[in-house]
């Protein structure tokens, strides 16, 4: 797993995430072409119609969008690294993508049927992702689904050797029980878990999946 080596809050820094995938955005690039969380992504689409809105928070390089877009979704997506952004508008030229830290742009209440976050919430301070997932609760129509990924650990704070590239980046590890709870507290019915070892040549670590929903009958 990814080390965290300074802990705390104060060491957060938007700069830190937009240069560390702009050093790491090939590897970061071929390892999401793996589509290891495809599943996930699959579990989200199944819950969700054609024509239906999703809101990409922290899209990446955009593999997830291009996967959703193709089950006849509207992808709208968004991260803070430029060259991520760049990379996401070459992989699905359907959605739509912007620029920002994903807790800065206001959506519009009962704006999506869905919405995501794929290991993205791992580069948020808690105090902010907990904020965050409130306002995804208030930015979904009734009925609609959250898809999340997060890394199973404890603590946040500065990881001074990210991906084995020693290149800084802010980290944010959570227990399974703690982030249901805080889907919980913001209103989401916790509808399923799921935990996924990985390993791969600079690092190992456990996924956990979410998918959480906003209670109501979703329209088709």
């Amino acid at each position: 797993m990814n080390e965290i080596t300074k802990f705390g809050e104060r060491y957060y820094g938007p700069g830190h995430i937009c240069n560390a995938y702009r050093e790491l955005q090939n590897e970061y690039n071929h390892f999401a072409l793996k589509e290891t969380s495809k599943p996930w992504w699959e579990e989200l689409a199944r819950r969700l119609h054609r024509g239906h809105k999703v809101l990409d928070l922290g899209c990446g390089s955009g593999v997830p969008a291009r996967f959703l877009s193709s089950r006849g979704l509207g992808v709208l997506g968004v991260d803070v690294s430029p060259d991520m952004i760049e990379l996401a508008h070459r992989q699905d030229p359907h959605g739509l993508f912007f620029c920002a830290e994903m807790d800065e742009i206001r959506w519009p209440s009962y704006g999506f049927h869905g919405a995501c976050s794929f290991f993205s919430f791992l580069h948020l301070p808690k105090r902010r992702v907990k904020k965050l997932i409130k306002d995804v609760h208030d930015w979904l129509v009734l009925g609609g689904v959250f898809a999340i990924t997060v890394v199973e650990g404890e603590g946040e704070g500065l990881c001074e050797n990210f991906m084995g590239k020693g290149i800084p980046i802010y980290l944010s590890y959570y227990k399974q029980s703690e982030f249901c709870d805080m889907l919980r507290v913001a209103g989401f019915t916790v509808e399923d878990t799921k935990r996924l070892e990985v390993k791969t040549e600079n690092f190992d670590e456990t996924e956990l999946f979410f998918l959480a929903s906003k209670n109501g009958i979703l329209d088709s």
